[in-house]
């Protein structure tokens, strides 16, 4: 950041950065399996990642930079081989399995992720930024969410209940490039270049890591008496891309066998990018043909959820419940303020 009424003078590019990036992930693995005894077995498996994020880059009030080019971003690091912005990743697992010959047989997993990311360029009201050449004000937040609940209970001889639940909380979060202005205190910024102030965020898909899973559940059932390992350790399978999963089953030859699977999402995301009231945009310089000014606000959001639930059950009764709730909450924005004065190109 640049602290108020600081002045830099450069003759090359002055860049103000803050880079972040995060990559978590919780898995967690509950497994009770005894097929020779006649006891209750409870397998539970409990995923959870908070997160709370907060990336600024800052010009304070009243500074003024003067150099051949103006850089102020928040977002994540460059990756050097691709020349893309690096994704932040969010991992959450939740698996459990219970199994045996009578009584009840209970599997429960949850996967639970609570994030508040909160990515800012700003430009405090009174700056002055001057640029020979481009100016931009960036902010940016791409990120993958992947949530993975997934239960299964079996029994030979009594009641069989598999449970999973995955809930996403993402509230708030925010990604703004915003550059505050008022008629009392108005903020000046001229470009001889390209002028841009962008907010970009975007919620994708992770790819399963199959591999990982399939590891975990194999080295976790190694060693149980009348446990077959099929497939064998090392095989290859396709990695599915999802958002968030929640399965679970039930299977039985006992009275009831239950199978059920919830889905929660609420999300509040905003993004924004703004010039406030009275800026004044390319009042000293003179436009030529490569002179633009572009605010731009963009939010990019993929999801696959997947629900699922299985009863299966000889004796009464078989039930599989299956529920996906979404509360989502988008407001996108791109704006100039009142009595703000923008000029661009040749004049």
């Amino acid at each position: 950041m640049i602290d108020p009424a600081v002045t830099v003078i450069a003759d090359g590019a002055v860049e103000v950065e803050a880079l972040q990036l995060t990559s978590i992930a919780a898995r967690a693995l509950g497994i009770a399996l005894n097929p020779k005894d006649a006891k209750t077995n409870i397998g539970a498996g409990v995923g959870f990642t908070y997160l709370s994020v907060a990336n600024t880059a800052d010009i304070g009030a009243g500074a003024r930079i003067a150099a051949d080019g103006i850089r102020i971003t928040a977002g994540t690091p460059i990756d050097e081989s691709t020349g893309e912005a690096e994704l932040n990743s969010v991992i959450v697992w939740g698996l459990a399995a219970a199994g045996g010959k009578s009584n009840p047989q209970i599997a429960g997993s949850v996967g639970l992720t609570v994030i508040s990311y909160t990515t800012t360029a700003h430009v405090e009201a009174g700056a002055d930024l001057n640029s020979a050449g481009a100016l931009s004000i960036t902010a940016s937040n791409p990120m993958g969410l992947q949530n993975l609940a997934i239960a299964g209970a079996l029994s030979q001889g009594g009641a069989a209940v598999g449970a999973a639940i995955a809930i996403n909380i993402l509230e708030p979060v925010r990604t703004t490039a915003t550059v505050d202005s008022s008629t009392a205190t108005p903020t000046r910024l001229d470009a001889a270049g390209a002028m841009t102030i962008r907010s970009t965020a975007a919620l994708g898909l992770l790819g399963v890591d199959v591999g990982l899973m399939g590891s975990n559940l194999l080295g976790a059932l190694e060693g149980i008496p009348g446990v077959s390992l099929i497939p064998a350790p090392g095989s290859q399978v396709a990695s599915p891309a999802v958002s968030t999963i929640a399965v679970a089953g039930g299977a039985g030859t006992g009275e009831l066998s239950l199978g059920g699977s919830f889905i929660v999402n609420v999300w509040s995301r905003t993004t924004t990018a703004t010039i406030g009231a009275g800026a004044l945009i390319n009042q000293r310089r003179a436009g030529t043909a490569a002179q633009t000014v572009t605010v731009l606000a963009r939010d990019d959001t993929e999801q696959v959820e997947i629900a699922g639930a299985l009863g299966l059950s000889t004796g009464d009764a078989g039930i599989g419940i299956a529920v996906i709730v979404d509360v989502v909450d988008t407001t996108v924005t791109a704006s100039f303020g009142s009595s703000s004065r923008v000029s661009a190109g040749e004049t």
